[in-house]
């Protein structure tokens, strides 16, 4: 299972790859593991969002302590062995490259192995597309061979 998220959904999806069983309550069906996390453009860490935590958070999630569950940062020691590819366009103006930079940095100290690619001229919505994306992530996977 790899999981793959863009944006929100890379900051959301990091979270649910590292915490698997974070979510499993009320569920008829165990937890399923990620064997590999890909995170696209992702605001990483939500204590860097300044006022665009109500977008994520809502108006009564302003309490910074609740944020550390949501906060993949936070979380970048669990499940040290899983693998990580971070993929970021440098003309990326909606989501700062520094979101990805810091969220390698604590994955590879929380001993993930981690990846990054950061392609040059790519913003924030282009990063995704097949074109950019799509060979990064075949190879990483091994289906170039």
């Amino acid at each position: 299972v790899v999981v793959v998220g863009h944006s929100a959904g890379a900051q959301l999806s990091a979270v649910v790859a590292l915490t698997p069983r974070a979510f499993a309550s009320g569920c008829a069906d165990p937890p399923v593991a990620a064997d590999r996390f890909v995170g696209l453009a992702g605001p990483y860490d939500v204590t860097q969002l300044g006022g665009m935590t109500s977008d994520i958070f809502g108006p009564d999630g302003q309490d910074p302590s609740g944020w550390i569950a949501a906060n993949p940062v936070s979380l970048a020691a669990e499940r040290p062995h899983l693998p990580v590819l971070l993929i970021h366009g440098t003309a990326d103006s909606t989501v700062p490259v520094t979101f990805t930079e810091r969220f390698a940095t604590a994955l590879l100290a929380g001993g993930h192995p981690v990846v990054t690619h950061y392609p040059e001229g790519v913003d924030h919505q282009s990063v995704y597309s097949a074109e950019v994306a799509g060979p990064l992530i075949s190879n990483w996977l091994g289906l170039d061979n």
